[in-house]
């Protein structure tokens, strides 16, 4: 199941500085300032925060949600961001420009315009590029084409049946190209990121991920199926999910693994859950996320079982 569609993320770094994290106040500003005069000649109503962290209350749940989950977390970073396009440009956090976007669908059409607006942007400014290396980036894994695809794909009949390797090796035959885990929090999570570091041809990188998140779907559905015909494994499902709910407590380390019997326990029984309802549990319990609420420790379990179960907030909702 896909649990988020396709996101992109365009890395930038000016030439003539220095990377974010080496960068005095003055050349931040400097750099930021740059930014915000070429972007104010894009044809998007975005909107300006000057620090996501200093001003919480200013910015939408949309985009509260995709900072979250991209781990932004330099207090010097500027954000715009539009609701209705889905996009988020982010300056002087770990890249000089970062420019984001969201489609539940056709990553070609949303690459092709995510990439027009850089390049109106590079009619005027001087982005560091090397003729072997592509575009630079602070993370030498980035340099290349500038640009990286992900989806968010959940897999727990793949999972359960310890089938989730030749998708990682397969995934990985291309340059660039990953299957690794949502989180390195929880063992055995079945809450995989597909994604591509694009270091070739941009359209290729697209089709093959979409490839192979299809091939994740549709054999999902195929081993979610087998396994609901084993009554001794649907016995022994429902009962870990029965004892999740029983329990009343579920810890910090089962919980996205108890997110994966819930999700194919409903799946097997016809009572598939939305893929947008459990990105959002995804994204209310992102470490960040969690320790911006306050929660003291012993209130922590509570609230993830009341993510699971309660129809208020869970997975019900």
């Amino acid at each position: 199941m896909v649990i988020q569609g396709y996101s992109f993320d365009f890395f930038r770094n000016l030439r003539g500085y220095k990377y974010p994290s080496e960068l005095t106040l003055e050349e931040k500003n400097a750099v930021r300032n740059t930014f915000l005069s070429e972007i104010s000649k894009l044809p998007i109503p975005l909107r300006y925060v000057p620090s996501y962290f200093a001003q919480k209350g200013e910015v939408d749940s949309f985009v509260e949600k995709n900072l979250l989950s991209m781990g932004v977390s330099n207090e010097d970073a500027s954000i715009l961001y539009d609701d209705k396009s889905k996009i988020i440009i982010t300056i002087n956090d770990t890249e000089h420009l970062s420019f984001s976007g969201y489609t539940l669908d056709n990553p070609v059409k949303k690459y092709d315009e995510l990439n027009g607006y850089l390049r109106i942007m590079s009619e005027d400014l001087a982005f560091q590029k090397d003729r072997n290396f592509g575009y630079l980036s602070s993370q030498i894994p980035l340099c290349g084409n500038g640009f990286m695809i992900d989806s968010i794909v959940h897999i727990p009949a793949l999972m359960n049946s310890n089938k989730v390797m030749y998708m990682v090796n397969k995934t990985m035959r291309r340059p660039g190209a990953l299957l690794i885990p949502y989180s390195d929090k929880a063992a055995a999570s079945a809450f995989f990121i597909v994604r591509c570091i694009s270091k070739t041809e941009p359209y290729k990188d697209i089709n093959f991920i979409e490839n192979i998140v299809s091939e994740l779907e549709v054999k999902e559905r195929a081993e979610a199926y087998e396994l609901g015909q084993n009554q001794n494994f649907m016995e022994f499902l429902a009962d870990r999910v029965e004892s999740a709910r029983n329990s009343g407590r579920i810890s910090t380390g089962d919980f996205l693994r108890t997110v994966d019997d819930i999700i194919l326990f409903r799946k097997i029984m016809g009572d598939e859950v939305q893929g947008e309802k459990i990105r959002n549990v995804l994204i209310k319990t992102q470490g960040t996320n969690i320790s911006n609420m306050n929660f003291k420790h012993n209130e922590i379990e509570e609230y993830f079982y009341s993510l699971l179960f309660e129809d208020k907030e869970g997975l019900n909702a």
